[in-house]
């Protein structure tokens, strides 16, 4: 940075900046993405031919911590049209060992239609206790209605729901209940057997869904039984919508 008498102010920087605000979005991502602090230093330096201080990497995703935190607080609407809740596992490195952590979240869609995640959670397992914890962060949050959920059959979810928002419908997702279906088909047929099954998903009228579920019974019990005595199993929840 030049000398002068008057102070010396470049448009490049904000005053007090030693980097660009790109380059620390960019270190905070390499933080999300999981890349340690030492190698976050040893990339940046590749790139710009500085190697910021572990201090300085540590900085900027604290930062971030705190983008995260104020957005987990955020308050939310009174009413959703539809919310999805849904857990899924990754492999999260605690002390160089991987494990695998369950992450609970729920999606809404807003009364006019626009997709918004609601929450999350990373918890030890995907029990009825962080469930509830969840939802009811969601009602601390403001939300007081949901006009449909839609989950998969995990029972322990569906206990939490009926306790914590009993006036509201369940929808069971259609995509789950179609994979544990045809999970009970030899893979050489499902190409086959998929296509029918999908439609008693997508009639028009709750008449039209049952006649084609019956009919579907009559045609597959008696080659695959197994996967037709998975069908019942959540029946009123699957044809809710």
């Amino acid at each position: 940075m030049p000398r002068t008498r008057r102070g010396f102010r470049t448009r490049l920087f904000e005053r007090y900046r030693r980097r660009q605000a790109e380059l620390d979005e960019a270190i905070g991502e390499l933080c999300v993405y999981g890349v340690s602090t030492r190698r976050v230093g040893e990339v940046m330096e590749e790139l710009t031919g500085v190697n910021p201080r572990p201090s300085t990497v540590s900085r900027v995703l604290h930062t971030w911590e705190e983008e995260c935190r104020a957005w987990k607080e955020r308050p939310l609407q009174v009413e959703y049209r539809y919310a999805f809740a849904d857990g899924t596992y990754f492999t999260v490195i605690y002390d160089t060992e991987g494990r695998k952590t369950p992450i609970l979240a729920i999606v809404g869609i807003t009364m006019d239609g626009k997709r918004d995640l609601l929450a999350f959670t990373v918890g030890d397992r995907e029990n009825q206790q962080a469930w509830e914890d969840l939802l009811d962060d969601l009602k601390r949050r403001g939300v007081q209605r949901v006009g449909l959920w839609v989950s998969d059959g995990h029972q322990a979810l569906i206990n939490a729901l009926e306790l914590k928002f009993p006036d509201a419908a369940r929808q069971r997702c259609v995509q789950h209940k179609i994979e544990n279906v045809l999970s009970y088909v030899p893979k050489q047929q499902q190409e086959r057997v998929a296509p029918e099954l999908k439609g008693l998903f997508y009639q028009d009228r709750r008449e039209g869904a049952e006649q084609a579920y019956v009919a579907f019974c009559a045609q597959y019990e008696p080659i695959y039984p197994t996967a037709v005595a998975c069908l019942p199993r959540d029946h009123d929840a699957c044809f809710r919508f």
